[in-house]
């Protein structure tokens, strides 16, 4: 030993005559003299088989020689390049490394720490406590070069404390065991350049906290118990530079928290159970750079919030038990690629993609029959992927009725109609598009009839009125539009009642020639056997068209050859068809007045009634069916 007088002046437990028991010299307790021989030859000092419960001489070691050793000794007792290795020891004490350094690594294997480990503002190497107890941890602004290890049956019974604490490596507390019933782990604010490992049996009894922490190779929670009934594990505002894995036995007893949490690749919820009754998943704002998988036995119990999201490839939800009312809030969430929403096995609550935005629809019937309902306004996808056989327009419309009611009635929302009929327009099922735009035309003019409030003017409530009975006629007779074929249709079926009409009325003798010179000039009023030539009797009059068989050759005679012989379908086409003249209306008229009496007719007035009202219907179904095809009548 260097004398007194030429030693440098050292701060007390930097020399080792510092530690000398009852202020003998050389003397420590065994397991310390062992650790002092294994520290300057790069050995692992291994005092025992087990984790130690109680201190003996052959494990035991004071804190303050421990800290002696891992701060490299003195200038007689130097550390090797290995570092401190200690494994099964009982430490006396709290291990203070406040504000120092540690030259190499540090480790300690299942060992038992009396007291607290405090590595506030400290900067080490590996930093390793594996196996251990320990009381907690206070390691604000710690910094590592390698990883800070909790891990292999790690037992904090109070808080571990990392704010702002720097690891080049990894955080690992794999199979660790946190005791602390409220924030057992605060790591707000770390950042490691390596992965954060919470799993293969970890265990917090607490809360989890890592606010605003940074980890450039991602999280894994895989088999980890998450047990505060709040707020099981804290990642709001973290930024995960990979994958985030919540999956494969994760469980966690409260809230998982990812408000603004910026994941990297994936987030993956495989086979994990979220049993928090309120919101068990709390995701606003989240951004994942490429995909999120709640599928395959995934089972939560609350509410799913991934509300304005923003997902850089695809989200699924397969397999999985959604069991809150709440639902899964997916509004205005951002979706880059895929909407999974396949074999989903339960969902309680309503699937909400208000405002969201995909490019790739894959969904199946039985899953979207699951939830209470489904909120599609302002939904917006580009296709559908892996559509079943059988997608007719009843599919389509018992997809869209999963809507809130109110949706469909008393706030009738229009969009979902239009995205789905433009989307399966686009993949060629034009047909179930029309029926889809029909629908939308028909919920607007119900809801419109019985929900929009009456004004209270009387003109501006009758042109209410009137454009409330245009949009029947129009769904009626041109489906809205979408279907102009159905005015022919109905014109061609007024053309045959017609037909039928003015065959009665003709064989009833209502149906008279128009010309004069047939009506009133070539009729004889005396006796047939004094009939000149080119006048017909004046019984032709009962009946111009069906005669008598005694005189219809005469009356057929009477009227000149050039003369329209009456038609009964002629006629009707002829009333019915503005557009077109048969000559078959000009020539023929029923009578409205008897021609003996000179009274009215009254089957004469019923048939020019009729006649009346098909030349209206004529003319307004071949308006309505022109209005229809030259895109008159406003469909989109």
């Amino acid at each position: 030993m260097q004398n007194e007088d030429t030693q440098p002046a050292r701060a007390w437990g930097r020399t080792l005559s510092d530690f000398w028991l009852d202020g003998e010299e050389g003397k420590l307790h065994p397991a310390e003299h062992d650790l002092l021989r294994c520290a300057a030859s790069g050995e692992r000092c291994d005092k025992g088989d087990t984790r130690p419960t109680t201190a003996t001489d052959l494990n035991r070691i004071r804190a303050d020689f421990l800290r002696f050793i891992a701060l490299g000794g003195d200038d007689q007792n130097p550390l090797h390049d290995h570092g401190t290795r200690l494994v099964h020891a009982f430490i006396e004490g709290t291990i203070d490394f406040q504000g120092t350094i540690i030259p190499e690594n540090f480790v300690l294997k299942n060992c038992n720490v009396e007291g607290n480990v405090i590595i506030q503002d400290c900067c080490a190497e590996n930093f390793s406590l594996s196996g251990c107890t320990i009381q907690g941890i206070n390691g604000d602004r710690f910094e590592c070069t390698g990883s800070l290890l909790l891990r292999e049956g790690f037992r904090a019974t109070e808080t571990v404390r990392i704010l702002g604490a720097k690891i080049e490596g990894d955080l690992d507390c794999s199979a660790g065991l946190f005791e602390q019933p409220n924030n057992c782990f605060i790591g707000d604010g770390i950042k490691t350049n390596g992965r954060i490992f919470l799993n293969e049996g970890f265990r917090a009894n607490g809360a989890v906290r890592l606010l605003g922490a940074k980890a450039g190779l991602g999280l894994t929670c895989r088999n980890g118990k998450f047990l505060d009934p709040t707020t099981s594990l804290d990642l709001e505002g973290a930024d995960i530079k990979s994958d985030v894995f919540l999956d494969h036995g994760f469980f966690a007893l409260g809230m998982v928290d990812l408000t603004n949490t910026l994941i990297g690749t994936n987030l993956r919820f495989t086979k994990g159970t979220f049993s928090a009754k309120e919101i068990a998943i709390n995701a606003p704002n989240l951004n994942v750079g490429n995909s999120i998988y709640l599928n395959s036995e995934c089972r939560v119990r609350g509410e799913i919030s991934l509300l304005s999201a923003e997902i850089g490839d695809s989200i699924t939800f397969q397999g999985g038990s959604f069991e809150s009312k709440g639902g899964i809030n997916l509004r205005n969430a951002k979706i880059g690629n895929m909407l999974t929403w396949r074999g989903v096995e339960y969902t309680r609550g309503e699937l909400n993609l208000a405002g969201a935005s995909c490019k790739s629809l894959n969904m199946d019937e039985s899953a979207w029959d699951k939830p209470s309902q489904i909120r599609l306004d302002n939904f917006s996808y580009e296709r559908f992927a892996e559509l079943p056989e059988g997608c007719n327009p009843s599919f389509w419309k018992r997809w869209l009725e999963r809507q809130p009611v109110k949706h469909l009635t008393s706030k009738f929302r229009p969009n979902p109609y239009q995205q789905l009929a433009i989307v399966l327009e686009h993949m060629g099922h034009e047909e179930e598009a029309r029926e889809v735009r029909i629908d939308r035309r028909e919920r607007q003019r119900k809801f419109t009839l019985n929900h929009v409030p009456m004004p209270k003017d009387p003109f501006r409530a009758f042109i209410r009125h009137l454009t409330n009975f245009f949009r029947w006629v129009e769904k009626k007779v041109i489906g809205h539009g979408y279907r102009p074929g159905f005015a022919m249709i109905w014109l061609f079926a007024m053309v045959i009642i017609g037909t039928g009409v003015y065959e009665l009325a003709a064989r009833s003798g209502i149906m008279t020639p128009t010309h004069p010179l047939i009506f009133k000039e070539a009729v004889w009023e005396g006796k047939v056997e004094n009939l000149p030539v080119g006048k017909a009797p004046l019984a032709c009059r009962e009946n111009w068209v069906y005669p008598k068989n005694s005189i219809s050759g005469i009356c057929a005679a009477s009227v000149a050859s050039e003369y329209s012989t009456f038609n009964s379908f002629v006629y009707s086409l002829d009333i019915a068809i503005p557009v077109v003249n048969f000559r078959m209306e000009d020539d023929w008229s029923p009578r409205v007045v008897d021609w003996q009496s000179g009274e009215h007719e009254p089957y004469g007035w019923w048939v020019r009634t009729w006649e009346w009202f098909q030349i209206g219907a004529g003319w307004a179904l071949s308006l309505l069916f022109v209005s229809a095809i030259g895109g008159v009548i406003r469909r989109d």
